[in-house]
């Protein structure tokens, strides 16, 4: 039945409608959210311990790997020079041996060049060697000795 009163409504400010959700959540989940956030502060902090492990073991097998690599270079590089030389030697040897060789080719080249030059009989020899051959072969002269007939 209507009072005379007008009803009034029990308005509540945010303030005080936030602390009472607050409460609620407090009582339905209580212990429940705390034990959450514990856990999660305990997962962060694990979290966060596998992540500087992981950068202090990334970091070492990296410097490592590095030196490594440094290493396999100055290895190589020390091999390269060593080639490099050994090949260096290899060329002065062989041009040693072919300057050997020139010099003894030109030795043998140039005796044999005297020897031919002794041996080969110049134009005026040559040409009285055949004329005289000629003489003989004709029969005819005084100094080729006695004629033959085909008798006697």
């Amino acid at each position: 039945m209507p009072t005379g009163k007008p009803e009034q409504f029990n308005v509540t400010s945010p303030a005080e409608s936030g602390d009472k959700i607050d409460r609620i959540r407090d009582l339905l989940l209580g212990g429940s959210l705390d034990e959450l956030n514990h856990r999660l502060g305990l997962f962060e902090a694990q979290l966060q311990t596998v992540e500087s492990s992981l950068r202090d073991d990334i970091e070492r097998r990296f410097t490592g790997m590095d030196g490594g690599v440094s290493v396999r270079m100055s290895e190589r590089e020390a091999a390269e020079a060593a080639l490099r030389q050994k090949l260096t030697d290899e060329v002065d040897a062989l041009r040693r041996e072919l300057s050997k060789m020139r010099a003894e080719l030109d030795a043998t080249m140039k005796e044999a060049l005297t020897q031919l030059d002794t041996d080969k009989v110049d134009k005026a020899a040559l040409s009285r060697l055949f004329s005289d051959i000629s003489v003989r072969l004709q029969g005819g002269s005084s100094s080729a000795g006695p004629k033959r007939t085909v008798n006697g």
